[in-house]
Protein backbone atom coordinates (compact mmCIF):
# COMPACT_ATOMS: atom_id res chain seq x y z
CA UNK A 1 0.00 0.00 0.00
CA UNK A 2 3.36 2.34 0.66
CA UNK A 3 3.88 1.92 -2.85
CA UNK A 4 0.14 3.39 -4.20
CA UNK A 5 0.33 5.81 -2.09
CA UNK A 6 3.66 7.09 -3.31
CA UNK A 7 2.29 6.82 -7.06
CA UNK A 8 -0.78 8.71 -5.78
CA UNK A 9 1.38 11.20 -4.18
CA UNK A 10 3.03 12.07 -7.10
CA UNK A 11 0.08 12.00 -9.49
CA UNK A 12 -1.56 14.84 -7.69
CA UNK A 13 1.72 16.50 -6.54
CA UNK A 14 1.88 17.28 -10.29
CA UNK A 15 -1.17 18.96 -10.12
CA UNK A 16 0.34 21.13 -7.97
CA UNK A 17 3.19 21.95 -10.35
CA UNK A 18 1.50 22.04 -13.26
CA UNK A 19 -1.29 24.08 -11.88
CA UNK A 20 1.07 26.48 -9.88
CA UNK A 21 3.42 27.29 -13.00
CA UNK A 22 3.23 30.51 -14.94
CA UNK A 23 0.64 31.92 -12.63
CA UNK A 24 0.07 35.57 -12.67
CA UNK A 25 -1.86 37.38 -10.16
CA UNK A 26 -5.54 37.69 -10.98
CA UNK A 27 -6.80 39.93 -12.79
CA UNK A 28 -10.57 39.33 -12.02
CA UNK A 29 -12.91 37.38 -10.00
CA UNK A 30 -12.85 34.82 -12.71
CA UNK A 31 -9.38 33.56 -12.34
CA UNK A 32 -9.06 32.69 -8.73
CA UNK A 33 -5.45 31.42 -7.87
CA UNK A 34 -3.89 28.20 -6.37
CA UNK A 35 -2.58 28.13 -2.69
CA UNK A 36 -0.81 25.33 -1.25
CA UNK A 37 -2.45 26.10 2.26
CA UNK A 38 -4.60 24.19 4.95
CA UNK A 39 -5.69 27.04 7.13
CA UNK A 40 -9.31 28.35 5.25
CA UNK A 41 -12.10 26.10 4.66
CA UNK A 42 -13.16 26.32 0.95
CA UNK A 43 -16.39 25.37 -0.37
CA UNK A 44 -17.57 25.59 -4.18
CA UNK A 45 -21.38 26.55 -4.51
CA UNK A 46 -23.10 25.70 -7.38
CA UNK A 47 -26.54 27.91 -7.85
CA UNK A 48 -29.52 27.08 -10.12
CA UNK A 49 -32.88 29.05 -11.02
CA UNK A 50 -36.31 27.33 -11.15
CA UNK A 51 -35.06 25.89 -14.12
CA UNK A 52 -31.74 24.38 -13.45
CA UNK A 53 -29.81 27.08 -14.96
CA UNK A 54 -26.75 28.33 -13.29
CA UNK A 55 -27.04 31.79 -11.89
CA UNK A 56 -23.88 33.64 -12.74
CA UNK A 57 -24.39 37.40 -11.36
CA UNK A 58 -24.04 37.18 -7.78
CA UNK A 59 -22.10 38.85 -5.93
CA UNK A 60 -20.18 38.33 -2.54
CA UNK A 61 -22.87 39.86 -0.85
CA UNK A 62 -25.53 37.92 -1.80
CA UNK A 63 -23.77 34.64 -0.22
CA UNK A 64 -23.74 33.95 3.52
CA UNK A 65 -21.66 30.87 4.63
CA UNK A 66 -22.51 29.25 8.31
CA UNK A 67 -20.40 26.61 10.42
CA UNK A 68 -21.69 24.55 13.02
CA UNK A 69 -25.05 27.28 12.30
CA UNK A 70 -22.75 30.16 12.88
CA UNK A 71 -22.10 32.89 10.43
CA UNK A 72 -19.03 33.31 9.15
CA UNK A 73 -16.93 35.85 7.03
CA UNK A 74 -16.67 35.12 3.68
CA UNK A 75 -12.41 35.93 3.13
CA UNK A 76 -12.10 35.00 -0.68
CA UNK A 77 -15.02 35.44 -3.41
CA UNK A 78 -14.79 34.48 -6.90
CA UNK A 79 -16.84 33.11 -10.01
CA UNK A 80 -15.37 30.30 -11.79
CA UNK A 81 -17.18 29.86 -15.19
CA UNK A 82 -14.83 27.57 -17.56
CA UNK A 83 -15.42 27.65 -21.35
CA UNK A 84 -14.47 23.94 -22.86
CA UNK A 85 -11.91 24.68 -25.08
CA UNK A 86 -11.50 22.18 -28.32
CA UNK A 87 -8.34 21.73 -30.02
CA UNK A 88 -8.87 21.85 -34.17
CA UNK A 89 -8.93 19.62 -36.79
CA UNK A 90 -7.41 20.58 -40.20
CA UNK A 91 -9.55 19.71 -43.04
CA UNK A 92 -6.69 16.96 -43.92
CA UNK A 93 -7.15 15.07 -40.42
CA UNK A 94 -9.86 12.68 -39.04
CA UNK A 95 -9.27 14.01 -35.66
CA UNK A 96 -8.11 17.16 -34.28
CA UNK A 97 -4.38 17.42 -34.08
CA UNK A 98 -3.07 18.15 -30.22
CA UNK A 99 -0.44 20.82 -30.52
CA UNK A 100 3.76 18.90 -29.90
CA UNK A 101 4.63 21.87 -27.59
CA UNK A 102 2.93 22.68 -24.25
CA UNK A 103 3.82 25.79 -22.53
CA UNK A 104 3.34 27.57 -18.99
CA UNK A 105 3.31 30.91 -20.75
CA UNK A 106 -0.10 30.96 -19.90
CA UNK A 107 -2.53 30.13 -16.04
CA UNK A 108 -4.23 27.12 -16.08
CA UNK A 109 -7.67 27.74 -17.24
CA UNK A 110 -9.57 24.66 -17.32
CA UNK A 111 -11.10 21.64 -14.93
CA UNK A 112 -9.34 18.89 -13.18
CA UNK A 113 -9.74 15.33 -13.19
CA UNK A 114 -8.61 12.41 -11.39
CA UNK A 115 -9.70 8.92 -13.61
CA UNK A 116 -9.72 6.52 -11.00
CA UNK A 117 -9.88 2.98 -12.56
CA UNK A 118 -11.25 0.54 -9.68
CA UNK A 119 -9.95 -2.88 -11.65
CA UNK A 120 -10.27 -4.64 -8.49
CA UNK A 121 -14.14 -4.13 -8.41
CA UNK A 122 -14.74 -4.82 -12.30
CA UNK A 123 -15.23 -8.53 -13.61
CA UNK A 124 -12.69 -9.46 -15.87
CA UNK A 125 -15.60 -9.72 -19.04
CA UNK A 126 -16.78 -6.15 -18.37
CA UNK A 127 -13.67 -4.78 -19.18
CA UNK A 128 -14.30 -3.51 -22.37
CA UNK A 129 -17.61 -1.44 -20.77
CA UNK A 130 -14.96 0.25 -18.80
CA UNK A 131 -13.04 1.51 -21.86
CA UNK A 132 -15.42 2.27 -23.78
CA UNK A 133 -17.15 4.53 -20.87
CA UNK A 134 -13.58 6.08 -19.94
CA UNK A 135 -12.52 6.44 -23.95
CA UNK A 136 -15.99 8.77 -24.24
CA UNK A 137 -15.68 10.64 -21.50
CA UNK A 138 -11.87 11.48 -22.54
CA UNK A 139 -13.08 11.70 -26.25
CA UNK A 140 -16.48 13.53 -26.09
CA UNK A 141 -16.08 15.46 -22.98
CA UNK A 142 -12.25 16.33 -21.98
CA UNK A 143 -11.51 19.76 -23.13
CA UNK A 144 -8.49 21.27 -24.58
CA UNK A 145 -8.00 23.25 -21.70
CA UNK A 146 -8.54 20.66 -19.46
CA UNK A 147 -5.79 18.43 -16.98
CA UNK A 148 -6.72 14.78 -16.54
CA UNK A 149 -4.79 12.08 -14.59
CA UNK A 150 -5.67 8.48 -14.84
CA UNK A 151 -4.52 5.85 -11.85
CA UNK A 152 -4.95 2.16 -11.73
CA UNK A 153 -6.17 0.67 -8.25
CA UNK A 154 -4.24 -2.67 -8.83
CA UNK A 155 -2.69 -2.01 -12.05
CA UNK A 156 1.24 -1.41 -12.70
CA UNK A 157 2.84 1.70 -11.59
CA UNK A 158 3.62 2.56 -15.45
CA UNK A 159 -0.11 2.28 -16.37
CA UNK A 160 -1.00 5.02 -14.79
CA UNK A 161 -0.91 8.60 -16.15
CA UNK A 162 0.23 12.04 -14.57
CA UNK A 163 -1.60 15.09 -15.08
CA UNK A 164 -1.71 15.78 -18.70
CA UNK A 165 -4.21 17.08 -21.33
CA UNK A 166 -2.61 14.78 -24.16
CA UNK A 167 -5.98 12.65 -24.77
CA UNK A 168 -3.59 10.51 -26.40
CA UNK A 169 -1.74 9.61 -23.26
CA UNK A 170 -4.82 9.48 -21.30
CA UNK A 171 -6.40 7.08 -23.77
CA UNK A 172 -3.25 4.54 -23.87
CA UNK A 173 -3.90 4.47 -20.46
CA UNK A 174 -7.13 3.41 -20.34
CA UNK A 175 -6.50 1.10 -22.78
CA UNK A 176 -4.63 -1.01 -20.57
CA UNK A 177 -7.01 -1.64 -17.88
CA UNK A 178 -7.93 -5.13 -17.21
CA UNK A 179 -10.55 -5.93 -14.86
CA UNK A 180 -10.01 -8.05 -11.86
CA UNK A 181 -12.72 -8.61 -9.57
CA UNK A 182 -13.58 -11.94 -7.83
CA UNK A 183 -16.44 -14.42 -9.26
CA UNK A 184 -19.68 -13.52 -7.78
CA UNK A 185 -20.18 -14.53 -3.82
CA UNK A 186 -23.41 -16.12 -4.92
CA UNK A 187 -22.38 -18.69 -7.44
CA UNK A 188 -18.68 -19.50 -5.51
CA UNK A 189 -21.00 -20.46 -2.83
CA UNK A 190 -23.14 -22.07 -4.88
CA UNK A 191 -20.55 -24.27 -6.74
CA UNK A 192 -19.23 -25.38 -3.41
CA UNK A 193 -22.76 -26.33 -2.28
CA UNK A 194 -23.38 -28.69 -5.42
CA UNK A 195 -20.17 -30.32 -5.16
CA UNK A 196 -20.94 -31.20 -1.49
CA UNK A 197 -24.86 -32.90 -2.74
CA UNK A 198 -22.88 -34.61 -5.81
CA UNK A 199 -20.63 -36.38 -3.25
CA UNK A 200 -23.77 -37.19 -0.98
CA UNK A 201 -24.31 -34.57 1.12
CA UNK A 202 -26.97 -32.30 2.29
CA UNK A 203 -27.70 -28.99 0.43
CA UNK A 204 -25.85 -26.43 2.58
CA UNK A 205 -25.07 -23.02 3.12
CA UNK A 206 -21.15 -22.52 2.52
CA UNK A 207 -19.18 -19.74 3.25
CA UNK A 208 -17.35 -17.80 0.26
CA UNK A 209 -13.78 -19.00 -0.50
CA UNK A 210 -13.22 -15.82 -1.39
CA UNK A 211 -14.39 -13.63 1.41
CA UNK A 212 -10.61 -12.54 2.69
CA UNK A 213 -9.96 -11.44 -1.32
CA UNK A 214 -13.09 -9.32 -0.89
CA UNK A 215 -12.34 -8.02 2.36
CA UNK A 216 -8.33 -7.14 1.30
CA UNK A 217 -9.50 -5.61 -1.88
CA UNK A 218 -12.23 -3.15 -0.50
CA UNK A 219 -9.46 -1.92 1.55
CA UNK A 220 -6.68 -1.61 -1.51
CA UNK A 221 -9.50 0.20 -2.65
CA UNK A 222 -10.60 2.51 -0.39
CA UNK A 223 -7.08 3.24 1.04
CA UNK A 224 -6.05 4.36 -2.68
CA UNK A 225 -9.50 6.69 -2.76
CA UNK A 226 -8.35 7.99 0.53
CA UNK A 227 -5.00 9.10 -0.21
CA UNK A 228 -6.05 10.53 -3.62
CA UNK A 229 -8.26 12.75 -1.83
CA UNK A 230 -5.67 13.63 0.69
CA UNK A 231 -3.19 14.65 -1.64
CA UNK A 232 -5.65 16.58 -4.48
CA UNK A 233 -6.48 18.60 -1.40
CA UNK A 234 -3.41 20.62 -2.27
CA UNK A 235 -4.44 21.89 -4.92
CA UNK A 236 -6.63 24.99 -4.37
CA UNK A 237 -8.87 27.82 -6.34
CA UNK A 238 -10.63 25.31 -8.55
CA UNK A 239 -13.37 22.34 -8.04
CA UNK A 240 -11.53 19.14 -8.05
CA UNK A 241 -13.14 15.76 -9.22
CA UNK A 242 -12.84 12.04 -8.76
CA UNK A 243 -14.12 9.72 -11.85
CA UNK A 244 -13.89 6.86 -10.16
CA UNK A 245 -15.42 3.52 -13.00
CA UNK A 246 -16.30 0.88 -10.61
CA UNK A 247 -18.86 -1.86 -10.35
CA UNK A 248 -18.98 -1.15 -6.27
CA UNK A 249 -17.66 -3.00 -3.14
CA UNK A 250 -18.99 -6.61 -3.13
CA UNK A 251 -18.43 -7.20 0.83
CA UNK A 252 -21.12 -7.34 3.12
CA UNK A 253 -20.65 -5.05 5.13
CA UNK A 254 -24.42 -4.96 6.51
CA UNK A 255 -23.05 -8.72 8.45
CA UNK A 256 -20.70 -7.39 10.45
CA UNK A 257 -20.98 -9.85 13.07
CA UNK A 258 -19.96 -12.85 10.68
CA UNK A 259 -17.98 -11.08 7.84
CA UNK A 260 -14.31 -10.01 9.68
CA UNK A 261 -13.63 -6.83 7.37
CA UNK A 262 -17.02 -5.28 7.63
CA UNK A 263 -16.65 -3.18 10.17
CA UNK A 264 -12.63 -1.82 9.08
CA UNK A 265 -14.52 -1.27 5.26
CA UNK A 266 -17.09 0.76 7.06
CA UNK A 267 -14.20 2.66 8.41
CA UNK A 268 -12.39 3.14 5.57
CA UNK A 269 -14.97 4.44 3.84
CA UNK A 270 -16.00 6.92 6.73
CA UNK A 271 -12.23 8.09 5.80
CA UNK A 272 -12.76 8.49 1.74
CA UNK A 273 -15.96 10.86 3.17
CA UNK A 274 -13.57 12.26 5.60
CA UNK A 275 -10.56 13.29 3.48
CA UNK A 276 -13.01 14.32 0.38
CA UNK A 277 -15.06 16.96 3.02
CA UNK A 278 -11.21 18.13 3.99
CA UNK A 279 -10.11 17.95 0.45
CA UNK A 280 -13.49 19.63 -1.14
CA UNK A 281 -12.89 16.86 -3.47
CA UNK A 282 -16.25 15.61 -5.15
CA UNK A 283 -15.98 12.05 -6.21
CA UNK A 284 -18.55 10.66 -9.29
CA UNK A 285 -19.32 6.66 -9.36
CA UNK A 286 -19.62 5.37 -12.66
CA UNK A 287 -20.99 1.57 -12.89
CA UNK A 288 -19.51 0.90 -16.29
CA UNK A 289 -22.45 -1.72 -16.63
CA UNK A 290 -25.45 0.62 -16.87
CA UNK A 291 -28.68 -0.80 -16.58
CA UNK A 292 -27.86 -4.23 -15.85
CA UNK A 293 -29.83 -7.50 -15.37
CA UNK A 294 -27.32 -9.48 -14.33
CA UNK A 295 -27.90 -11.57 -17.35
CA UNK A 296 -24.56 -12.97 -17.77
CA UNK A 297 -24.53 -14.01 -13.88
CA UNK A 298 -28.46 -15.11 -14.17
CA UNK A 299 -27.35 -17.75 -16.93
CA UNK A 300 -24.62 -18.95 -14.50
CA UNK A 301 -26.67 -19.27 -11.70
CA UNK A 302 -29.68 -20.96 -13.39
CA UNK A 303 -27.29 -23.77 -14.96
CA UNK A 304 -25.69 -24.26 -11.85
CA UNK A 305 -29.43 -24.48 -10.02
CA UNK A 306 -30.73 -26.91 -13.09
CA UNK A 307 -27.65 -29.17 -12.53
CA UNK A 308 -28.44 -30.01 -8.89
CA UNK A 309 -32.18 -28.96 -8.86
CA UNK A 310 -31.75 -26.29 -6.58
CA UNK A 311 -30.93 -24.90 -3.28
CA UNK A 312 -34.27 -24.66 -1.27
CA UNK A 313 -34.30 -23.00 1.50
CA UNK A 314 -31.24 -20.87 0.89
CA UNK A 315 -29.95 -17.67 -0.40
CA UNK A 316 -28.12 -19.10 -3.26
CA UNK A 317 -30.36 -18.07 -6.00
CA UNK A 318 -31.77 -14.76 -7.54
CA UNK A 319 -32.18 -13.38 -4.30
CA UNK A 320 -28.41 -14.07 -3.63
CA UNK A 321 -27.46 -11.85 -6.98
CA UNK A 322 -30.28 -9.04 -6.34
CA UNK A 323 -28.59 -8.36 -3.03
CA UNK A 324 -25.04 -8.47 -4.31
CA UNK A 325 -26.12 -5.41 -6.56
CA UNK A 326 -27.73 -3.96 -4.22
CA UNK A 327 -24.62 -3.73 -2.06
CA UNK A 328 -22.26 -2.22 -4.71
CA UNK A 329 -24.74 0.35 -5.55
CA UNK A 330 -25.21 1.34 -2.41
CA UNK A 331 -21.03 2.04 -2.08
CA UNK A 332 -21.72 4.03 -5.15
CA UNK A 333 -23.75 6.28 -4.25
CA UNK A 334 -22.17 6.27 -0.85
CA UNK A 335 -19.33 7.97 -2.50
CA UNK A 336 -21.05 10.25 -4.87
CA UNK A 337 -23.89 11.38 -2.41
CA UNK A 338 -21.87 12.26 1.09
CA UNK A 339 -18.72 14.10 -0.89
CA UNK A 340 -21.38 16.40 -3.45
CA UNK A 341 -21.00 14.27 -6.50
CA UNK A 342 -23.75 11.96 -8.26
CA UNK A 343 -23.79 8.33 -9.36
CA UNK A 344 -23.77 7.33 -12.61
CA UNK A 345 -25.52 3.90 -11.96
CA UNK A 346 -28.65 2.37 -13.55
CA UNK A 347 -28.20 3.91 -17.20
CA UNK A 348 -27.09 2.70 -20.46
CA UNK A 349 -26.38 6.56 -21.98
CA UNK A 350 -23.60 7.91 -20.25
CA UNK A 351 -23.62 11.20 -22.49
CA UNK A 352 -26.45 13.46 -20.16
CA UNK A 353 -24.55 11.94 -17.00
CA UNK A 354 -21.15 12.76 -18.67
CA UNK A 355 -22.14 16.09 -19.29
CA UNK A 356 -23.49 17.26 -16.20
CA UNK A 357 -20.49 16.21 -14.80
CA UNK A 358 -18.57 18.80 -17.02
CA UNK A 359 -21.51 21.41 -16.05
CA UNK A 360 -20.45 21.41 -12.66
CA UNK A 361 -16.63 21.61 -12.99
CA UNK A 362 -17.49 24.48 -15.41
CA UNK A 363 -19.77 26.89 -13.43
CA UNK A 364 -19.68 27.58 -9.77
CA UNK A 365 -18.58 29.83 -6.96
CA UNK A 366 -15.61 29.67 -4.66
CA UNK A 367 -15.90 30.60 -1.15
CA UNK A 368 -13.39 30.34 2.06
CA UNK A 369 -13.17 31.08 5.27
CA UNK A 370 -10.86 31.09 7.87
CA UNK A 371 -13.06 28.42 10.49
CA UNK A 372 -13.40 29.79 13.70
CA UNK A 373 -11.92 26.90 15.78
CA UNK A 374 -8.71 25.36 13.68
CA UNK A 375 -7.81 22.92 16.28
CA UNK A 376 -6.77 19.46 14.87
CA UNK A 377 -9.43 17.71 17.05
CA UNK A 378 -10.81 15.53 14.35
CA UNK A 379 -14.38 17.00 14.77
CA UNK A 380 -16.67 17.40 12.12
CA UNK A 381 -18.20 21.01 11.15
CA UNK A 382 -21.42 21.35 9.25
CA UNK A 383 -21.66 23.89 6.83
CA UNK A 384 -24.54 25.53 4.85
CA UNK A 385 -24.53 27.73 2.25
CA UNK A 386 -27.30 30.31 1.63
CA UNK A 387 -28.05 32.63 -0.83
CA UNK A 388 -30.29 35.84 -0.87
CA UNK A 389 -32.17 36.17 -3.82
CA UNK A 390 -35.25 34.19 -3.29
CA UNK A 391 -35.99 31.39 -6.12
CA UNK A 392 -32.64 30.09 -6.25
CA UNK A 393 -31.17 26.58 -4.63
CA UNK A 394 -27.91 25.80 -3.69
CA UNK A 395 -25.95 22.82 -3.65
CA UNK A 396 -22.65 22.55 -1.77
CA UNK A 397 -20.94 20.46 0.56
CA UNK A 398 -22.73 20.22 3.90
CA UNK A 399 -19.58 19.74 5.93
CA UNK A 400 -16.44 18.63 6.58
CA UNK A 401 -13.90 16.88 9.47
CA UNK A 402 -10.99 18.85 10.68
CA UNK A 403 -7.87 16.62 10.62
CA UNK A 404 -6.50 15.10 13.92
CA UNK A 405 -2.65 15.94 15.25
CA UNK A 406 -2.04 12.34 14.41
CA UNK A 407 -3.40 12.73 10.81
CA UNK A 408 -1.56 15.94 10.35
CA UNK A 409 1.98 14.19 11.32
CA UNK A 410 0.65 11.10 8.92
CA UNK A 411 0.44 13.40 5.96
CA UNK A 412 3.80 15.31 6.69
CA UNK A 413 5.89 12.18 6.97
CA UNK A 414 3.96 10.75 4.01
CA UNK A 415 5.31 13.62 2.13
CA UNK A 416 8.61 13.02 2.85
CA UNK A 417 8.36 9.74 1.01
CA UNK A 418 7.27 10.78 -2.22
Amino acid sequence: MKRRVRIVGLVVLGAVAVLSAGQTPPSTPQTPTFQIQVDYVEVDAIVTDRDGRFVRDLKKEDFQVFEDRKAQTISTFALVDIPVEHNDRPLFAPQPIEPDVRTNAQAFNGRVYVLVLDDLHVQPSHTPQVRRAARRFIQQNLGANDLMAVVHVDGRTYDSQDLTNSKALLLASVDKFLGKAERSSTLQRLDLSTINTAVGGQPNMPLDPDEQKRGFDAKRTLEGLEAITNWFGSVRGRKKSILLVSEGIDYDVEDIFNKHDATSIIVLTQDVIRAAAKSNVSIYSIDPRGLTDQGDLNIELIGANQADGGTPGTSLDQRGLNNELRLQLNSLRTFAEQTGGFAVVNRNDFADAFRKIVEENSSYYVLAYYPPNPKPNGRYHSIQVRVSRPGLTVRARDGYAAPTAKALAASASAAKTV
